[in-house]
């Protein structure tokens, strides 16, 4: 919520989301309740592509695609306002830029580890004058302030508020449900790159 809202999305705007794990769809959502229009999210894992909302305005695509000519058809070949990186891998970055139109936002919402190779300045930030964004969870406010007044605790409060509203469903992201002597399975499950694992929910009772 904190990188949507750093990201300064507003109604109308087209949206690419790299990355559909838990924090890419939960970013396509909130992008959709913010009023962007296309939302396309893009990942290699096609499990993960039909967990999207199957919403007008919504559009998963397979990262083995033509991403930039589909994103151009979707998009009046207007391309993308702002592309959020939620996939944390380095190396993809680069290219993820080739979705973004001119003056876009780039917003980094993962945390990606290690350095991205061949980012030239020029080309993917000063020519098309690009705003490249940072969106660690850190960056919300400590406080509320009459400037932000949306902290941790203030979007968890909308978050609840979506849910019980029925405005944000997310039961299509809950994948797996398990009692707490699974939990070392699981982790060597999510250790080893297992691609239909999205939300695990632990039963205690």
């Amino acid at each position: 919520m904190n990188g949507v809202r750093r990201g300064v999305v507003t109604w109308g705007e087209s949206v690419a989301v790299y990355g559909l794990g838990l924090l890419g769809q939960l970013t396509s959502r909130f992008c959709l309740l913010a009023g962007c229009s296309p939302v396309i999210g893009i990942d290699l894992n096609q499990f993960r592509v039909e967990r999207l909302p199957c919403v007008k305005g919504c559009i998963g695509l397979n990262g083995t695609e033509d991403v930039k000519s589909r994103v151009a058809g979707f998009t009046d070949k207007r391309m993308a306002d702002v592309v959020f990186e939620t996939t944390g891998n380095a190396g993809l970055i680069p290219d993820e830029f080739a979705v973004l139109k001119r003056q876009g936002r780039f917003v980094m919402l993962s945390s990606p580890s290690g350095p991205t190779p061949s980012f030239d300045f020029h080309d993917l930030c000063n020519s098309p004058s690009y705003t490249i964004i940072g969106a660690h969870n850190c960056s919300h406010p400590e406080h509320e302030t009459p400037y932000n007044q949306w902290t941790r605790e203030r979007h968890f409060r909308l978050f609840m508020d979506y849910l019980s509203d029925e405005k944000l469903d997310i039961k299509d992201l809950i994948t797996h449900r398990i009692k707490p002597d699974d939990i070392p399975e699981m982790y060597r499950t999510l250790l080893s790159g297992a691609q239909d694992v999205l939300g695990v929910v632990i039963q205690w009772k």
